[in-house]
């Protein structure tokens, strides 16, 4: 059967594709086959923080371009939701804008769980469509699909040290309280028998099914298959996790936009009231899909375009805009692709199931949804205010949680360091450096707050406890010595001369030398502080009497101070 209206010849409600089989295969099915390489070959070139930023910009927020242009450009769908498209990005604008400019971190929490609610549903939803082709539509199907995909989308989440990290962070940032470290490990646990069972399961009654002849779909298999290997490469292989969030958001992105592309190619020639705008974006030939992407491609460029405003507090409201085009995002395509709906069903060349449309949920029970999203906002960011927990007290909670993740543990110590405590630090980081001994990054961190707390307690003439410290700064850093005495140059050419002076006191602990206290007093001499010089240089005279230098220094300082 073949209904050449659709603009994809020979596919018609039949068809097990959605549109043709190299457009099903290329930019759905094995997307990820083909996004793998170029993504690798690009962040070869480029690295992963510009494939991640690319990425980010032009495709997770150009796609989101679609659903607005459905929203709006579709005169029967406006008129249908009229009250939530208009009221609906007022007020996530106002929310997310605010939120930035008062620096909460709440609606992030509510982002990232959303997320991956969206990838969730969205492949869900492929997966109910290919169903749908082979009109195989058993309710036992569908929710076996649903807990499928929930348990392969939330487990490799949990397993992953890194994501792991990145909920728990934005958990610890908003003051919400974090599971002990036992309960991580049951959940992980439980993550395992989950992904075990529902694979299990979902086989089982694919086979019973198949038995029954009523086979699921072939096509859904292979989404299924290339999907779930996909987000588990993006979550526990892939050793970047801005390169990971990047790799899958690429795929998701591409299928997002083809199949709005065949969607609204059919909708164009055959359904009037999708408004001119549709009906010229989506005329079909080159021009027409040049175009498309052209707007997706513009719309994902005003997010790299708002990081360049120059004031700090308009670029954080443009940043809450950008959020809140992410969450309207989520929110319109909660309703506007569902495959219930006639329209529909029609545009994807699926055929009725028999059940109808659902009603819509209208005012009440919308605005009670609503308010699913409303109060833990106000909830979140009452905390946050009131808590007013520190990114160093944050980055602790979260390694208490994660005792085993050397990552865990070094972003807290880091945190401590850079809120000037750096000897709170340092458990943190010998804790990453036992877990990773072999990791030079681990190692370097170690030695640099080694070398920070020896200067807080030079600060406070701690002598003894810097000794200490120094040394074992040294035992792992063998260029320790020669990265002190840079430091030192540095801090003097700054005009930090007490600092300076504590880098050579630094040194004289570490290897006791006249040199080091000779240049203290050279030091101290510019700045003008004579009498502080002379006792440096007494002190090198009283354990060598005979030390040309220091007799030499000892007589300049004595003039310039008679010379006052």
């Amino acid at each position: 059967m073949s209904d050449t209206r659709t603009g994809f010849p020979g596919v018609g409600i039949s068809s097990p594709w959605i549109a043709r089989p190299g457009w099903d295969l290329s930019l759905v099915l094995l997307t990820p086959l083909l996004a793998l390489p170029l993504l690798l070959i690009w962040r070869e070139r480029r690295g992963d923080f510009a494939v991640h930023e690319a990425v980010m910009a032009f495709g997770a927020l150009g796609h989101h371009f679609p659903g607005m242009l459905r929203a709006y450009g579709d005169r029967a769908l406006f008129a249908r939701f009229r009250t939530r498209f208009l009221l609906a990005p007022l007020f996530l604008a106002l929310v997310c804008a605010g939120f930035q400019l008062a620096g909460l971190h709440g609606l992030a929490v509510i982002a990232l769980g959303w997320g991956i609610w969206h990838g969730w549903m969205q492949t869900f939803g492929f997966a109910r469509i290919y169903d749908a082709k082979r009109r195989s539509y058993a309710r036992t199907t569908a929710r076996i699909d649903f807990a499928l995909c929930a348990a392969w989308f939330l487990a490799p989440v949990v397993l992953s040290s890194q994501r792991s990290l990145q909920v728990l962070e934005a958990l610890a940032a908003s003051g919400l309280p974090l599971p002990s470290a036992a309960a991580i490990d049951a959940l992980r646990s439980g993550a395992w028998f989950a992904l075990a069972s529902t694979a299990l399961l979902y086989v089982a009654w694919s086979w019973r099914e198949t038995r029954a002849g009523r086979a699921p779909s072939a096509l859904k298999h292979v989404l299924l298959v290339s999907t779930f290997a996909l987000w588990w490469i993006s979550t526990n292989l892939v050793p970047s996790l801005i390169f990971g969030l990047a790799l899958f958001e690429i795929c998701h992105d591409v299928q997002y936009l083809a199949i709005v592309w065949a969607f609204n190619r059919r909708r164009a020639e055959s359904a009037p009231a999708c408004g001119p705008v549709t009906r010229f974006l989506f005329r079909g030939g080159a021009l027409g899909a040049g175009l498309y992407l052209g707007l997706v491609l513009g719309y994902g460029a005003l997010g790299p375009l708002a990081k360049q405003v120059g004031d700090a507090e308009m670029r954080q409201a443009l940043a809450g805009l950008v959020l809140a085009s992410q969450l309207l995002h989520f929110y319109f395509d909660g309703f506007l692709w569902k495959v219930r709906e006639a329209p529909t069903r029609e545009a994807l060349g699926v055929s009725g199931d028999g059940s109808g449309a659902r009603s819509e949920r209208r005012g009440a029970k919308h605005l009670a949804l609503w308010t699913l999203f409303a109060l833990p906002v106000v909830g979140l960011g009452a905390r946050e205010l009131a808590l007013e927990r520190s990114a160093a007290d944050a980055a602790a909670i979260v390694a208490a949680s994660l005792p085993e993740d050397a990552e865990a543990q070094t972003r807290a110590g880091l945190a401590h360091a850079r809120a000037g405590r750096p000897e709170e630090a340092l458990p943190a980081l010998r804790r990453a450096h036992a877990l990773e001994p072999g990791a030079n990054f681990r190692r370097s961190d170690l030695a640099r707050t080694l070398g920070e707390a020896a200067d807080a307690q030079l600060t406070r003439r701690d002598t003894s406890a810097a000794r200490a410290t120094l040394e074992e700064a040294r035992a792992l850093e063998p260029q320790f010595e020669a990265l002190l005495e840079l430091l030192a140059h540095a801090r003097a050419s700054s005009g930090e001369i007490d600092a300076a002076s504590r880098s050579l006191a630094a040194l004289d602990l570490l290897r006791p030398d006249p040199r080091w206290r000779l240049a203290r007093a050279s030091l101290l001499a510019n700045a003008g502080r004579l009498g502080e010089a002379l006792q440096e240089v007494r002190r090198v005279r009283a354990s060598d009497p005979s030390h040309l230098g220091a007799i030499e220094l000892e007589r300049q300082l004595q003039a310039r101070a008679a010379g006052r």
